[in-house]
């Protein structure tokens, strides 16, 4: 997570940074050659100029969200999720209950890249149309739930095979949580996480 932490700041601060002077200069050469404005290649340049700058603040935002970092994880978890649905075209239910306070930055970051991947999972894999996220804190325990109506997938021996979903068991089992899965072809997928947080309040600076 620091060499996350060390790339999104060299993102921003470097190539962002650049790319943002070679736009000025692009634009300062379009006031200077009045001509330039009206030619369809150096439009084009502009244009992957600015998806270039979009790019870069894109990847460094979900490296290291801004948003966590300052406002929380609820913040941050709504910020993710809003971002996936926009982009994706789900209509999103979004539910939090219980948040008493902020946990230790570590728990933060932790739960951040669990649900960031389960939502990369459904972006890439299930074509759904809807998606429930609900987070729940309850005695001492962190409830996490996430739900998608897309095409499922079939689990072998009683789990799956994808990269990404045993990055989220290693994920959860590093915080000693326990992760269920349940889908079926054709009717979308449930996962479901528990982690214990008792240890974990009041641990975040502020």
């Amino acid at each position: 997570e620091e060499e996350r932490g060390r790339i999104a700041k060299d993102l921003h601060d470097s190539l962002g940074s650049l790319l943002a002077t070679i736009k000025g200069h692009s634009s300062a050469l379009e006031y200077e050659v009045k001509q330039l404005s009206n030619l369809q290649n150096y439009q084009k340049t502009n244009h992957l100029i600015d998806e270039a700058c979009d790019e870069v603040r894109r990847i460094s935002h979900n490296m290291m969200p801004q948003a966590l970092i300052s406002n929380g994880l609820v913040d941050a978890l709504r910020d993710l999720t809003d971002n996936y649905a926009s982009t994706s075209g789900w209509k999103i239910t979004f539910d939090v209950v219980g948040m008493k306070h902020r946990l230790s930055e570590n728990y933060e970051l932790m739960i951040f890249r669990i649900v960031q991947e389960l939502m990369a999972n459904i972006a890439r894999h299930a074509v759904a149309q809807q998606v429930l996220f609900q987070m729940i804190w309850k005695e001492n325990n962190l409830h996490i739930t996430v739900e998608d109506d897309g095409r499922g997938f079939k689990l072998d021996n009683g789990k799956e095979s994808g990269l990404g979903m045993r990055s989220i068991r290693s994920r959860v089992a590093y915080l000693n949580g326990e992760v269920e899965i349940d889908s079926v072809p054709g009717e979308g997928t449930t996962v479901s996480i528990n982690i214990p947080i008792k240890n974990e309040s009041n641990g975040h600076r502020t």
